[in-house]
């Protein structure tokens, strides 16, 4: 089996479609030694992909295609192009964002969420209005879709009526050479010398983007909670500035507690993880997620979990970590003081280890190919 992969809508690096591509891509090498892979990426971006070994190829495009319209265009016209001229069997492509209308071959997607169709203020005007129009059309032409959640498989079926027999739910992974418990004393020494947090800390993962990933209400839960609480805890919230994020920065430079917020803006997995093994509680507050990553790593560092109780979080948290409305501010509230409560936090820790342990990169990649092999037989 041929198969073609486009490593698109990377971002630097520092978006959750990119650390899927990553990922999976290296997975694929490792458990996959009967089939061949082209993968596709601009020149600018190649570097954030792993090192392949034969038979694996990387064809790289210029990176004036990198753009959102001209990346459209090269997935329109070089894809199909490219992929009947190395007479691949099939090209997955890792996003809904990027799937032409020129289909290349048999076809699969792996599609994260729908959530441009449900949040009209996600994205800009034209945006929405792109994805409102053609976004149906452009999923019921793949042979084959997979999701990250059972959530997102329900949607499918719900607002695209993409037939459910055809899509795969197939976990995300955790690297947990990366993601593991460490000894929280040198993770909280090498924070204190590297980012000069000394005080508790909750944290949130999360680009800061508004409103989508809600940071304004959980700043304004902290806001009750130190009220309430006259404690020395710190809000770090750790992510790169994305869309309307100095709404979000503006609101918590005016907080009575600005001092005790800090953003930490991209940062490494190696700080992450030393905040993960070290926070009082990790807090997960987005409106929606597709499946929500920064949670299974999280618990596999062995962190307390509070998050939203909707979406596909449900779908993992449910039963393992505190859950609240992520639209009512006293729920947030009590679920920080309930998350840092010494009491609740060994069980919630201990829980959160032992079902981290179900998520590795190699089994994603071997029910991908399975994925991939089922596309070519129907």
């Amino acid at each position: 089996m041929k198969v073609g992969f486009s490593s698109c809508a990377m971002q630097k690096g520092q978006t959750g479609v990119a650390t899927y591509i990553i990922n999976l891509l290296n997975a694929l090498q490792n458990v996959d030694l009967d089939n061949q892979y082209q993968i596709f990426v601009s020149e600018d971006e190649e570097n954030l992909l792993p090192s392949f070994h034969n038979p694996h190829r990387v064809y790289s495009y210029p990176s004036h295609w990198c753009g959102a319209i001209p990346n459209i265009l090269w997935h329109n016209t070089s894809l199909p192009k490219i992929s009947y001229q190395e007479s691949l069997d099939l090209v997955h492509i890792p996003t809904y964002r990027r799937i032409p209308f020129v289909k290349p071959r048999k076809l699969v997607a792996t599609v994260h969420d729908l959530f441009v169709l449900k949040m009209s203020k996600k994205y800009g005007i034209l945006r929405h209005l792109y994805h409102h129009f053609f976004l149906s059309n452009l999923i019921n032409k793949c042979d084959r879709i997979i999701t990250v959640s059972h959530y997102t498989k329900q949607d499918l079926v719900e607002l695209i009526h993409y037939p459910e027999e055809k899509i795969d739910v197939i976990y995300s992974g955790v690297d947990h050479e990366t993601f593991q418990s460490l000894n929280k004393d040198s993770c909280r020494k090498r924070l204190e010398d590297e980012q000069q947090i000394h005080s508790p800390f909750i944290v949130y993962v999360s680009r800061i983007e508004h409103p989508a990933k809600n940071h304004l209400r959980l700043i304004q839960a902290f806001e009750k909670y130190k009220k309430d609480q006259q404690s020395d805890l710190q809000l770090i919230l750790c992510g790169a500035d994305w869309n309307r994020s100095e709404e979000v920065k503006e609101y918590a430079s005016k907080s009575s507690f600005a001092k005790d917020i800090r953003f930490l803006g991209y940062t490494s997995n190696e700080t992450i993880v030393d905040l993960y093994n070290s926070c009082e509680l990790m807090i997960y507050p987005s409106l929606m997620e597709g499946f929500g990553l920064p949670i299974i790593e999280a618990m596999a560092c062995g962190a307390p979990i509070a998050c939203s109780n909707t979406s596909a979080l449900k779908e993992l948290a449910e039963n393992r970590a505190l859950t609240f409305s992520p639209e009512n501010i006293d729920e947030i509230a009590k679920a920080i003081h309930d998350g840092i409560d010494s009491s609740s936090q060994k069980e919630l820790r201990k829980i959160g280890l032992d079902y981290a342990k179900n998520f590795h990169w190699d089994k994603t990649a071997y029910e991908v190919i399975q994925s991939y092999k089922k596309c070519l037989i129907s």
